[in-house]
């Protein structure tokens, strides 16, 4: 279709624009990449990868040995070239993603309104595609591993969906959200290769490190990860953060835990049961992508991880297209919008922006975003009684 084909030569060229004129203005840092850069290098070289910051005073390394094994063969190459190849690959991967994630929840959508759709999702996730570029981040490639997960699981390939999870696990534990996901719809086998793969992706670093060195990183991560974390109830833009913030009592901490999460599940079991007539692979898709939406909103993580948004918030774009929404939708996704895509030092001022990922105001937005699309997933099933009585 050569619509679509137009519209991902012109996202290629804005990223190719965006990558210039940060070089013109002294912004391509790619902070995030550099962290991952240095670590693969200390790594390599026998030298300390964990507490010590890479680049920026914020950038210790938070992920496995074998995730900074992965990027061993970046440093082969000097900084500037690899920074380069990198910030390429993922111009390739939204280039890529801004299409294909509209057939992974609504693949019967009218051809005719792709294109449309394809920019109001865009439009939707610019500031986050942005920051994805500028830092230099991971984030994308996950979400399309777990795309790619999802799309062995289904096809009962358990091999390559556990190698896949097990690898994305690797990188961020919060996708364990996932595995609950997956026993529940069967996926059985997946989890058990998933495990076995984790054992050998423990294993892999012994291979540059030696085994006792590989046992002390794995501690040393386990450590970073702990010293990230800070208590769920004053993360702003968690759940139980926002219930913290939005409560005029000063409860324990752990009280808004327990009520975040029996909202969680009190919600997702409304879901659940009204989605029971939907086609079962739609069923699992949703869920899924309804997990890895969540993370931010239920585990403490950085405000970027909220692009893992991305294929409900297209599915939610090409509903509201396809049946004309309503009134109050759009006054929702209006909302959502301002500080999920407007969240921007550059657009609202370094102030505005501040407010919304430390005020809670992301986090709900992503909340608006995930009721939303789970009134649409509803209205799905609606249709479909519809056009099954009809026959």
């Amino acid at each position: 279709m050569k619509q679509t084909l137009y519209f991902r030569i012109a996202v290629a060229i804005i990223c190719l624009i965006y990558f210039l004129l940060q070089h013109l203005h002294g912004r391509a840092e790619m902070a995030d990449f550099r962290v991952y850069y240095d670590a693969a290098t200390a790594l390599k070289n026998g030298n300390t990868v964990y507490g010590l910051a890479f680049g920026v005073s914020s950038g210790f390394y938070k992920y496995s040995p074998l995730a900074a094994l992965l990027f061993v063969p970046f440093t082969w190459l000097p900084y500037s070239i690899a920074s380069g190849l990198f910030y390429m690959i993922i111009s390739l991967t939204i280039t890529w993603f801004c299409i294909e994630v509209l057939q992974l929840l609504k693949k019967d959508f009218p051809k005719e309104k792709l294109l449309l759709s394809a920019f109001v999702t865009t439009l939707f996730l610019a500031d986050h595609i942005e920051r994805e570029l500028h830092l230099g981040n991971v984030n994308l490639l996950l979400l399309i591993a777990c795309v790619f997960l999802n799309y062995f699981g289904k096809r009962n390939n358990h091999w390559a969906s556990g190698g896949l999870y097990a690898l994305i696990l690797m990188f961020k534990p919060h996708f364990l959200i996932l595995a609950p996901v997956l026993f529940l719809f069967g996926k059985l086998r997946t989890l058990a290769s998933t495990l076995l793969f984790l054992a050998v992706a423990m294993m892999i670093p012994i291979i540059v490190c030696g085994a006792y060195k590989n046992i002390e990183l794995h501690q040393m991560w386990w450590a970073a990860m702990k010293a990230h974390n800070i208590a769920l109830y004053v993360s702003p833009n968690t759940l139980y953060g926002i219930l913290h913030t939005a409560i005029p009592l000063e409860l324990p901490g752990l009280m808004y835990i327990l009520m975040g999460l029996i909202i969680a599940g009190i919600l997702l079991l409304f879901v659940w049961r009204h989605s029971l007539h939907l086609n079962a692979e739609l069923r699992f898709d949703f869920f899924f992508f309804l997990a890895i939406a969540a993370i931010p909103n239920l585990a403490h993580t950085d405000t970027e991880h909220f692009m893992w948004s991305w294929p409900l918030i297209a599915f939610l774009c090409q509903s509201y297209i396809h049946s004309k929404g309503n009134f109050l939708h759009f006054g929702l996704l209006l909302i959502a919008f301002i500080p999920y895509t407007l969240n921007s030092p550059d657009i609202v001022g370094k102030e505005l922006s501040y407010i919304f990922d430390e005020g809670g105001l992301l986090g709900l937005a992503n909340l608006i975003l995930l009721t939303l699309s789970s009134t649409y997933l509803m209205n799905e099933k609606l249709n479909t009684c519809r056009i099954d009585s009809n026959r």
